[in-house]
This record gives structure tokens, sequence and C-alpha cells, in this order.
């Protein structure tokens, strides 16, 4: 089945580099033969995609319309779910899963197809192993904390007699590893709301595993509650969301293992990688990453994912860390936005985003509009007029910004603002030229800056922030508006 060392299995996910998996599927058969069957491997790419290859002799393959060549333009629909076994009873289902090959013999009825899946699961076989008996869960990431990260756990492997990894009476796995020795590896964070409130790490990955170091592979681990519960992906991407915001880089999930008491693994949810380039951007933590930083932040982030549209706005600052520079000032400021509006939404706000209240408003407006419909009578000219007198209660761009900063108490000054208007000329088709390049890169760092700024005061957070606005990016208290490039508070000239 792929497994080359129960040290793969326990310290990374079942599709590390080199391992994969064998199953077999029946294929369907036009001439009634029973024992027709495709043999299919599943493995991950170089780019860490959930892949599968299927060989075998399928009859109805050739005589299925649906297999012709489709025009120019036309896509072939995902395949909602494949399923798969070995003779052992393992099991395998493929989720969304495109056709990305296809190869046939007419002659002797042979198929070869390349598969591209979005998700998929995989069950291993072990003595009474039952989902309920679950009792530690594992999440595969890459893109973790960098080689200077400050790791304050101790990871010890001990090679001789009977072999055990230990991390500080974390937990501990009495299993046969290849490797012996000491490492500070790994720091505490805080447990999953899908968890149990108590001991949870994350870990870089073993050098010796196999993985590039610039992939900056590292694993979840934590408890579950008895009865045991499945997290969901959405649970998933929400809790690594928090700890990416404060890792200041986004990790990437490849999957989630649940072990019994014995650590044997009992369900393997696999999860294609995307975005594998972004390993090798640079980490923008917001604060001093630490500890005390994951304990006091990830907690209220993840309890204002819908109240601030964490979420979103978090997806379009890696949105932005990613494009060209020359785009990306628009998409912080959509990220800004984000958390403004829901902040007006939000029943913290004063003001709700308008200069009065909407019964106020109503019965001020309500016989002048009246009036001005007369006058203007019907048509789309018309129509637009009303629709833009209707909506002038409520700010506008510039005024929602300004109120925003107003009401969450965060002081502007310069820098912040230069930023904000500089998004402006790309967001309207305008460019740059060479040697503005480097102007733009301060004021994409002052925005970045902005952003984490924003969501650490939307948190409750009372310590320093990290100015990337200023060159040597020193410390500064939260309280303390951009410092620009040369830390005297004036704007990089763009």
């Amino acid at each position: 089945m792929g497994r080359k060392s129960i040290r793969a299995e326990l310290e990374w996910e079942p599709l590390g580099p080199g391992l994969d998996w064998q199953f077999e599927r029946p294929a369907e058969s036009s001439l009634n033969r029973p024992n027709r069957s495709l043999q299919m491997t599943v493995f991950r790419d170089t780019d860490w995609r959930l892949r599968a290859n299927e060989d075998g002799h399928p009859d109805s393959y050739f005589n299925n319309p649906a297999r012709k060549s489709l025009p120019s333009g036309k896509v072939i629909p995902s395949i909602p779910q494949l399923e798969a076994s070995t003779s052992a009873g393992a099991k395998l289902v493929l989720r969304d899963v495109d056709v990305v090959g296809e190869e046939g013999d007419a002659i002797f009825g042979s198929l070869h197809r390349k598969l591209c899946a979005q998700k998929g699961q995989i069950t291993p076989v072990h003595p009474g192993s039952v989902i309920a008996a679950a009792s530690t869960c594992r999440i595969w990431c890459l893109n973790g904390p960098r080689q200077d990260f400050q790791f304050t756990t101790w990871t010890q492997r001990d090679g001789t007699g009977r072999n055990e990894r230990k991390r500080n009476e974390v937990i501990s796995w009495p299993q046969d590893l290849l490797s012996k020795g000491m490492t500070r590896d790994a720091f505490a964070v805080p447990a999953p709301r899908f968890g149990v409130v108590g001991p949870t790490v994350l870990a870089r990955v073993p050098k010796d595993v196999g993985i590039q170091d610039s992939l900056h592979a590292c694993v979840i681990e934590f408890m579950l509650p008895d009865p045991p519960i499945s997290p969901s992906w959405d649970e998933v991407d929400e809790y690594l969301c928090g700890l990416s915001f404060v890792l200041g880089a986004r990790l990437i999930p490849l999957g989630y293992t649940l072990f019994d008491a014995a650590e044997r693994p009992l369900v393997h949810e696999l999860r294609s990688g995307w975005r594998v380039s972004d390993c090798g951007l640079s980490a923008l933590p917001p604060v001093a990453p630490g500890e005390p930083a994951f304990s006091e932040l990830v907690p209220p982030f993840l309890m204002g994912l819908e109240d601030f549209d964490l979420k979103a706005a978090m997806r379009l600052v890696w949105l932005a860390e990613s494009m060209p520079r020359e785009a990306a000032l628009p998409v912080y400021g959509a990220a800004l936005e984000c958390v403004v509006n829901a902040w007006f939404k939000s029943s913290k706000s004063k003001s709700g985003g308008k200069h009065m209240q909407d019964t106020e408003w109503k019965g001020l407006s309500e016989e002048p509009m009246k009036q001005l419909a007369d006058a203007l009578g019907k048509g789309e000219i018309a129509e637009r007029i009303l629709r833009r007198a209707r909506s002038v209660n409520n700010f506008g761009a510039n005024e929602k910004f300004e109120q925003f900063f107003s009401e969450v108490e965060l002081k502007i000054d310069n820098v912040e603002r230069a930023a904000m208007k500089a998004r402006n000329r790309p967001a309207h088709g305008g460019g740059y030229s060479p040697a503005q390049c480097q102007p733009l890169v301060d004021t994409i760092a002052a925005y970045r800056t902005l952003v984490g700024r924003v969501i650490l005061q939307m948190l409750g957070w009372t310590g320093n922030y990290v100015d990337y606005s200023t060159y040597g990016w020193p410390d500064r208290p939260l309280g303390d508006p951009l410092g620009g490039p040369n830390g005297d508070r004036a704007a990089a000239k763009l």
C-alpha cells in the first residue's frame, strides 16, 4: 500500500514524497465480464496535488458516447466521486475528480487515465479500528514556520530499546522510529474549537522525512473530544486562518489524520495543495511571533471571523502578496474594506456607516425625494439619479475610512493616508515607471502593515506591532502610526 516506514506515517501525511497507495475498482463491462477491474495508483505530484492513475480494460469505455471529443471551449464536468478498495479492505474515496488525460487502445480494450482530485479519503485497515475510537488528530500543512522561528518545545526521539517520541509529555508515540535525538522544533498553540482544550502543538517536520526545507512542512497535533468529532474542512480552514494570521504566512493544508489511542491511523482526509509557490514568500507576522502572540490573538480572531469578515480579508491579503506589485494595492484596499464594511454592519459601530439614522433620514428625505421623482419623470436616467440621491446618507469612500478609524480609535497619519490614496491609480488602470519601483514596494509594505494593524485593533491587542513600512521592520506600540521608509512618518514619494 505504499507505506515505506512507520516514521513516514507518524511524522508526515500518508502521501508524502515518494509514497503512493494502490487500489482497485470495478470496471464497467458491456460484455458482462464479472472480474474486470481498474488498477488505481494514488499519489501527489510535484505541486502536491492529489493525483491518481487508472489502468485496466473497461470494455464499455469505447462504446460510451460521453467519451467522444468535445468542441473547443466545452469543459468536461468533474466526476463527483470515485470509490476504490483493496483486497485487505482498505477504502479510497476521491471527490471532485477531473480527468486530465486519457489514452486507450481500441483493439486490446485497454485504458490509461490520469485523474486530479480536489479532496479524498483513505481508510486503512486495522483490527477493530473504528472512527469512534479516534483520540488524536494531526493536520499536515506546508508553508509553516520558517527556519529562524524561535521554537520553545523540545522533541526527543529515543532509538535505544523501545523507540519512543516524546514532546514535553504533550503527545507521546510509542512506535518504531528510524532516528533518535532531541530537537527544538515545536511550540504550543491554542486548541481548535473542534478539539479538546488542552495541549496542542505546531511542529516542524523532521528533515529526514524527505521534504524540501523551502516548503516549510509542519504538523498541528491536538486531542479529540470523547466521543470524537471528525472536523469539516470549513472548520479546519477557519482554524488555520487564525494561525496563519499570527505566523504571517498562509498555511497550506494537505490533509489531516485521525489516530486511535494506540496511534494507529483510522482515516486520512486528503486535499490537493494549491499555490505551493507561496512557500517561497517571506513570512510577515503582524507581531513578534511566539506562544504569547498565538494564545492572545488566535481565540479572538476565530471569534471575530464573521463579525469582522476576517476570513475574506486574509484571503485578499494572501492574494495580494502573490500578485505582481503593480496590482497589489487595490487588493490590499479590498481587504481593508472587508473589515471596514463588517464593522459598520456590526452593533459596535456608532454610525453604521451613515450620516444619520435611517429613520431620521427617511423622515427628512421622503417628501423631497417624491418631489425629485415627480420632476425627473420616468426613464433609465431618472432612475439612476434617484438611486444616487437615495444613497447620499451613506458615507462616501473617503468619509467611510476616516469615520472607521475614528470609531475604532486607531490613529493614522501621512503614511497610511498616502497608501490608501495610492490604490486608486492601479485600480483605474494606471501604471508605474521603473524609477517608481522602490516607492511602490514601500507603499505596498505600508498598506500591508495597515491591514494587519487594523485587525490587531479589532482583536483587542495591546502590545506592539511590526512596522514593515520602515526599513529594518521595527516594533511600534499599536497606537503609534506607521513610520514610513525612514521612520519619520513621511510617506514614500510614489
